[in-house]
């Protein structure tokens, strides 16, 4: 999949999903405590792909090879360069992602509700991958929230970057119970996320008592950009990951929400 619309066709993607389809592939990632053993696995999904999209220099973030449900861990924190190629995103309270700093070079994330995001700067051909979840969106203890911290990491400012985010769960099947401390940051800091007259109708939060407050992401990350006074260009995939199907009725991702853990979809993108 190459994402031409706002990229120029500079940057390549590929996803690995829980069903056959467009931008999915049969099989799974199961997050492993070894990168090494990570990475083969993820080659070996990439090269069964019958596409010119194969990434070829996979580098996962701490996080992402080594994950957990709350997206906390006890990484050292700030960046990290690797090999003058890479600066890794070690979790900034709590967040992760990884940023490309020259072409050709691919990065690799694993996700299964969570959105994840692609900064692109087309002057200087730096590329950024980031997992979105909400914890990662929010500013916590006064750290900016993660596409913040990669624009600064990038010295690039918002107007001057076409951004990409998608692949996550959507307000449908998305929310928390009323009163919980989740609902409140949200409330404070992204009001418009919070669908304070809707409440989840999809999947297993749908049948919780009392009925959870949807929470929309997509429509955070749209207060994310009037925040920073706007992206060059923006593409948001509104599309819910976690309930939907392909052709023949089966959930085209994973989703933890719906009881799939640990498994996760595989993201890979290459900076060309």
């Amino acid at each position: 999949m190459v994402l031409r619309e706002i990229f120029d066709g500079r940057v390549q993607m590929v996803i690995g999903g829980q069903t056959e389809g467009d931008h999915a592939l049969k099989g799974h990632l199961t997050p492993q405590r070894r990168p090494a053993h990570n990475l083969g696995r993820v080659l070996a999904l990439i090269n069964r792909l019958k596409v010119n999209c194969v990434v070829p220099e996979p580098l996962f973030t701490h996080q992402i090879v080594n994950p957990n449900s709350d997206h906390f861990n006890h990484a050292s924190i700030g960046p990290r360069e690797l090999e003058n190629h890479y600066l890794l995103l070690q979790p900034i309270r709590p967040a992760d992602g990884c940023l490309l700093v020259a072409g050709g070079l691919g990065a690799g994330i694993c996700n299964a509700d969570c959105p994840v995001g692609i900064l692109f700067s087309p002057q200087t051909g730096r590329g950024c991958l980031l997992h979105l979840g909400l914890r990662c969106l929010l500013e916590l203890n006064g750290s900016p929230n993660i596409i913040e911290r990669a624009i600064e990491l990038m010295g690039e400012r918002a107007s001057r970057l076409a951004f990409w985010a998608g692949l996550g769960i959507g307000a449908c099947c998305y929310g928390y119970p009323p009163g919980s401390e989740m609902l409140e940051l949200v409330r404070r800091q992204y009001p418009g996320a919070l669908l304070l007259d809707r409440r989840v109708s999809k999947g297993p939060r749908a049948a919780v008592q009392p009925a959870f407050v949807a929470v929309d992401l997509g429509a955070l990350i749209l207060d994310i950009n009037v925040k920073l006074g706007g992206f060059d260009q923006l593409q948001l995939d509104s599309g819910c990951s976690a309930c939907k199907q392909d052709a023949s009725g089966s959930r085209t991702f994973f989703s933890h929400t719906y009881g799939d853990s640990p498994q996760r979809n595989g993201v890979m993108v290459r900076i060309l």
